[in-house]
C-alpha cells in the first residue's frame, strides 16, 4: 500500500511541477522546459524534480531560475496536493539531452 501511495505522490508532483513551470516560470522564447521525472531522495525527506531544457545552450540560467523558485513551488505544491506535509522539493537537470548533444557534436568532429 505504501508503494502505491509513494508512486501516486511522485506522479502528482510531476504533473504539478509541469503546471507550475507553465504558469510561473519565465521560460525564454523558443525554449522548451520539460519535467522528465520525479524521484525520492535517499531518505524520502525530499523529492527531486528532473527537468530537461531544449535547446540546451541556456541550462545554467534555467536551473538558477528554478532553484530560486523552489520555495514558491513548495507552497504551490502543498496547496495543489492538499497535504499537510509534503517533501522538500528540489530541481535538478536531467542531463540526458545535454550528454546526447555533446556526443553528437563530438561525433561530427
Amino acid at each position: 500500500m505504501d508503494d502505491i501511495r509513494n508512486e501516486r505522490t511522485l506522479s502528482l508532483l510531476k504533473e504539478i511541477a509541469g503546471r507550475f513551470i507553465q504558469e510561473e516560470v519565465d521560460v525564454p522564447p523558443g525554449m522548451l522546459l520539460t519535467v522528465m521525472r520525479v524521484e525520492w531522495g535517499a531518505d524520502k525527506t525530499h523529492a527531486i524534480v528532473y527537468v530537461s531544457p531544449f535547446p540546451t545552450n541556456r541550462v545554467g540560467m534555467v536551473l538558477e531560475k528554478l532553484r530560486r523558485l523552489q520555495l514558491p513551488f513548495n507552497t504551490y505544491a502543498r496547496k495543489k496536493l492538499g497535504m499537510k506535509h509534503i517533501p522538500d522539493i528540489r530541481f535538478y537537470l536531467d542531463d540526458t539531452e545535454v550528454k546526447k548533444d555533446r556526443e553528437e557534436k563530438m561525433s561530427e568532429e
